[in-house]
């Protein structure tokens, strides 16, 4: 199964967590679902997603609302999720339908509605102490199943030249920060190859002075 990235506002922590209660429910394991409920930042949140997932966090589901199609936290982790090639599925939690202007960037990408009736799957979500019921649309989670099962490719995900032409909304200063970790993720695997490549030299060296 695919690992998951919920990109989704902190006014919807609610419908995040029943959201990540359905993928466990499906079959999906804890440590393959990166939720974060601690406003770390998108940058940070996606350093850590890709060391939890080693680097496979394959899928991203973004939970759309008023308030995440706001976000620049939002904006800037979608317009990662292209540079890094990830599939892409835009969920509709409220008060939007797919021909909204504000749904235009994603236009390209599957927009499914979760708040299509009947919604007859419920959750009770508990979260700082507080308690919610959550209701999606069944009828929407099986396509969203039916999506992630499929096999994620390059060609469906998307690749990085494509992709650097569409902004979602970004601003300068975050692209610039996309521009940043992708070299800071490129300076890590150089250093990687390299160091393999010094353990390498020393294991033939090694060899060779024992014959």
């Amino acid at each position: 199964m695919a690992r998951i990235f919920i990109s989704h506002s902190s006014k919807d922590n609610f419908e995040a967590l029943a959201f990540r209660d359905w993928l466990e429910r499906e079959g999906w394991a804890p440590e393959d679902i990166f939720l974060d409920l601690h406003d770390i930042g998108a940058g940070a949140r996606w350093k850590e997603a890709l060391a939890r997932a080693n680097e496979r966090c394959e899928a991203v589901v973004l939970l759309a609302s008023p308030a995440s199609l706001a976000s620049s936290e939002c904006r800037l982790e979608i317009r990662m999720a292209e540079d890094y090639g990830k599939e892409i599925i835009v969920a509709i939690l409220y008060l939007l339908t797919a021909a909204d202007d504000a749904l235009e960037p994603y236009r390209e990408r599957q927009i499914v509605d979760l708040g299509l009736e009947p919604r007859d799957a419920s959750f009770t979500v508990e979260h700082n102490g507080q308690t919610k019921a959550v209701t999606f649309s069944t009828r929407t989670l099986r396509q969203i199943k039916a999506r992630l099962n499929q096999p994620i490719t390059p060609s469906r995900a998307g690749g990085l030249t494509g992709n650097r032409q569409r902004c979602y909304g970004a601003s300068g200063d975050e692209i610039a920060s996309i521009g940043r970790l992708l070299t800071e993720r490129w300076l890590h695997r150089r250093r990687c190859q390299l160091a393999n490549g010094a353990i390498n030299a020393q294991a033939r060296k090694a060899a060779e002075a024992a014959q």
